[in-house]
């Protein structure tokens, strides 16, 4: 069971955390685990555990005959994990392991499971089969029945202290100076802003994105760049309504003319022309697009809320 390479070597912080999983790699495993909680590097910590138990390379997981991931879907209104879809994963579980003694199945945002998807899980919880594991992903315990989270083994993901998160920082090079302008940019959530410094072009999409709204701001067509800008990072859609957020505060809080911080205070010259522009409208620019998130979320037509959200932000300036 265990694997050739140390799978959490190179993995900083959490270590009270991954000792826990250390042990019951030497001991006992549970047949359900449920990571709880957002962290900058769950999903890494979860598949080095996976690859611990395969006796794998965590980043050789995909092609390994007894590892499956099951994801939200969004074939109707809304994402979630259908009855159908956790059926089929049992079904598959029932087999006997390809290699070795176990299989794993990694289920991921489990808290958009439909009830009925919970409650087909609910059985084989009640009669685990040996050697099947399931990991299960959440950020909180909402929208999780409570007969699920009383059989599992529940592994929360601690929040980070600041002083965490500036020796986190400093440890990647950042001055400073640059640590709190980093951590105001996020308002201190340190796993938002890890999470933004490890994906592989989390500044270059920033930067995009604020040169369109600037261009917005200029009249224009500029609204159809910004849909199709969102619509050519279906994978980044969270990311860029964080941006975004984070933006229409800003320009809020530049329309007073306090001088007062802001959170992307590398954009204060922008921020500050569309703050004058808009004048009182600004304050209505989070409202609007806190509306198009949720429609995002749930509604499949994603072109739509795409160009409607945009063509409403553009006409703002009118």
């Amino acid at each position: 069971m265990t694997a050739k390479v140390d799978n959490f070597s190179g993995i900083s912080g959490s270590e009270g955390l991954i000792h826990q999983l250390k042990q019951d790699l030497q001991g006992r495993l549970f047949h359900n685990y449920l990571f709880l909680g957002r962290h900058h590097r769950r999903e890494r910590i979860i598949r080095a555990f996976a690859g611990e138990i395969l006796g794998v390379a965590w980043d050789k997981l995909e092609v390994h005959p007894d590892f499956r991931v099951l994801s939200p879907t969004k074939t109707t209104s809304k994402r979630s994990i259908k009855k159908d879809a956790v059926e089929a994963m049992i079904q598959e579980g029932e087999r006997r392991p390809t290699v070795g003694s176990h299989r794993v199945f990694l289920l991921e945002e489990f808290s958009l499971t439909t009830v009925e998807g919970q409650n087909a899980f609910l059985k084989t919880l009640e009669e685990p089969r040996p050697g099947v594991v399931f990991l299960l992903t959440s950020d909180s315990e909402e929208g999780i029945l409570p007969t699920i989270l009383s059989r599992a083994s529940v592994i929360p993901f601690p929040e980070m202290s600041q002083g965490e998160l500036l020796a986190e920082l400093s440890r990647r090079g950042f001055s400073p100076e640059k640590s709190r302008e980093l951590i105001t940019m996020t308002s201190g959530d340190g796993h938002r802003l890890l999470s933004f410094l490890d994906h592989e072009n989390g500044i270059g999409l920033r930067g995009e994105l604020f040169r369109l709204l600037g261009e917005l701001s200029r009249g224009g067509y500029g609204y159809g760049r910004l849909a199709k800008f969102f619509l050519d990072h279906p994978d980044d859609g969270d990311l860029l309504f964080y941006f975004l957020e984070s933006w229409a505060r800003d320009v809020a809080t530049a329309a007073l003319e306090r001088g007062l911080p802001l959170i992307n205070e590398d954009f204060r010259g922008q921020l500050e022309n569309e703050g004058r522009l808009l004048g009182p409208r600004a304050l209505g620019l989070l409202s609007l697009i806190l509306e198009h998130k949720a429609a995002f979320r749930y509604n499949g037509n994603e072109q739509l809320i795409f160009e409607n959200l945009f063509l409403q932000l553009g006409a703002q300036y009118g």
